[in-house]
């Protein structure tokens, strides 16, 4: 499958996951992000790293949901009170899938398609070029993010400690309050010499790049169209 085709199969999987909000959809979308993934190569930690990420968020608004769902009232009523809370509660698990499943599928876009496929695929969508080159700013200030921050968490219990829950606390308020002055200075250096070495021509990039093929985007559509009147 080429990146194009990847790419479609993502806008496709959090289309499902959007439309169909259901345990099944989620489970298709967490299914098929994974094999695809693993079909190209990522390994199994990067894939669980990524899953993970938002699992703490989405762990604490569950819970916080939860909390002010809790049943309260005259005992007299206290049935109807649980019954909205099961509802509710459900609806918050399930809402809290359905993000980690769109996260899912956000991954096959971005950790199996290159940054000349993501612009080639903008620019056959008629996205002027502008567009294009603030989509790979974008890129670039959340690479260069990426990278800061798995250094500093590298460097800053050696330099502030982290042998103890006081020491732990200090390195993390460091690292929150250095991060995004970092972050940017990073960006506007590699913006700098992004612009020394001219202006891409985004489409000689696109013209090399391979397009997606007819006949498998429309296989994707089809297969999404089933699973969507199925689930």
């Amino acid at each position: 499958m080429r990146e194009a085709e990847r790419l479609a199969l993502a806008g496709g999987l959090l289309l499902l996951v959007l439309v169909r909000p259901s345990p099944w959809s989620v489970a298709v979308v967490l299914g098929v992000s994974s094999a695809v993934l693993w079909q190209v190569g990522r390994p199994g930690a990067v894939i669980a790293a990524w899953l993970a990420a938002p699992l703490p968020f989405l762990l604490a608004s569950t819970m916080a949901g939860w909390w002010a769902l809790w049943p309260t009232g005259a005992p007299a009523d206290l049935v109807t009170v649980r019954l909205t809370y099961a509802q509710g509660g459900r609806t918050l698990l399930l809402s809290a899938l359905r993000a980690e499943a769109c996260t899912a599928a956000a991954g096959v876009a971005v950790l199996t398609v290159s940054v000349p496929v993501a612009a080639a695929t903008a620019l056959r969508l008629r996205v002027p070029v502008l567009g294009v080159e603030v989509l790979v700013l974008a890129l670039r200030v959340v690479d260069v993010a990426g990278r800061t921050l798995r250094a500093r968490l590298r460097v800053a219990p050696m330099r502030f400690g982290a042998h103890s829950a006081r020491a732990r606390l200090r390195t993390s308020a460091g690292l929150a309050a250095t991060m995004a002055a970092v972050t940017h200075h990073r960006t506007r250096r590699l913006d700098t010499m992004m612009e020394l070495r001219g202006t891409p021509d985004w489409h000689a990039l696109a013209a090399m790049a391979q397009p997606a093929r007819r006949p498998v985007l429309v296989g994707i559509a089809a297969v999404l169209v089933l699973l969507g009147v199925i689930l």
